[in-house]
C-alpha cells in the first residue's frame, strides 16, 4: 500500500464515517502515510480501534501523529495498536491518568478537548 495508499484511505473515510474498526498492519505506510492518514480521522467519528503494526512508522512519525491527534482527537477511538504515544505524549508534558498506555493518552487528549 505504502504512503500514497494511506493517504487515499485517509481520503475515503470521509465518506465511511460509520467505521468502527480500521486494520492497515503489514502495509509499510511509514511516517509520512500515517499522518496523512491521522488527519483524516476527524472525519471517522465512530473509528473505535486503529491497528497499524509493522507499519515503519518511527518516533519522528510518532510525534507528528501525537501532535495531530492532540488537535483533533478522534471522539470513538479507544485502542491504537501498532505505535506508542506514551513516549510522545511525555515530550508534549502530556500526563495521562492512570497507567501510561495508548488508551490513556488519547483519553487525556480527549478531557483536554471538552475543557
Amino acid at each position: 500500500m505504502g504512503p500514497r495508499g494511506a493517504e487515499a484511505v485517509g481520503r475515503e473515510m470521509r465518506h465511511a464515517p460509520c467505521l468502527e474498526v480500521l486494520y492497515l498492519t503489514y502495509n509499510d505506510i511509514g511516517d509520512s502515510g500515517v499522518e496523512d492518514l491521522l488527519r483524516e480521522l476527524r472525519y471517522a467519528e465512530y473509528l473505535e480501534e486503529l491497528h497499524l503494526f509493522e507499519n515503519g512508522i518511527s518516533k519522528v512519525g510518532e510525534r507528528a501523529v501525537m501532535a495531530l491527534l492532540a488537535e483533533h482527537p478522534p471522539p470513538a477511538l479507544h485502542v491504537l495498536k501498532g505505535m506508542s504515544l506514551v513516549k510522545a505524549a511525555k515530550k508534549m508534558r502530556l500526563r495521562p491518568r492512570g497507567k501510561a498506555s495508548n488508551e490513556s493518552v488519547l483519553e487525556t487528549l480527549r478531557e483536554r478537548a471538552a475543557r
